[in-house]
């Protein structure tokens, strides 16, 4: 089990499928930023195979994010703990996107959190943000705030 907190009530509780969200089991949108586009956040899980490394979901999530907007630049990774029971990495991509007629210049965090288990496979919780460049600066705060306080039990 995961246990996670928004940083503050503007995270409101989305339906994924209503907003064409695919493969996540939690979805919330920031509201109060304005600039016309809802920064997003987002829950899944995966597992990995025995020996298999953490980069692995880091480097689906950038060809995700390049399906769905054309292109996707990695600004940033950062990997923490490796080689020990509980991997984690964090990056930072770049992609754009139009909707309704409006192009957005976006930006998408991850935050991977893993737990090796005793078969040797690693259970991986990932935490998405997606905002504009513009929203980043605050967006990339409150995700930072959510991912320190994630924990498993």
């Amino acid at each position: 089990m995961v246990t996670l907190r928004w940083p503050n009530d503007l995270w409101r509780p989305l339906d994924p499928g209503a907003v064409g969200v695919e493969g996540v089991e939690l979805l919330v949108g920031r509201a109060g930023l304005g600039g016309g586009y809802t920064p997003l956040m987002s829950v899944r899980r995966t597992l990995l195979p025995a020996g298999a490394p953490l980069g692995r979901v880091a480097d689906e999530a950038a060809l995700r994010l390049a399906r769905q907007t054309g292109t996707a630049e990695r600004l940033r990774l950062t990997t923490t703990g490796t080689d020990g029971p509980a991997p984690g990495l964090t990056q930072l991509l770049a992609g754009q996107a139009e909707v309704d007629g409006v192009r957005y210049d976006l930006r998408q965090l991850d935050g991977l959190l893993g737990a090796v288990q005793d078969d040797g496979t690693t259970a991986v919780v990932v935490l998405t943000a997606t905002c504009t460049a513009d929203q980043l600066p605050v967006v990339g705060e409150e995700f930072r705030a959510v991912l320190s306080g994630m924990s498993t039990d």
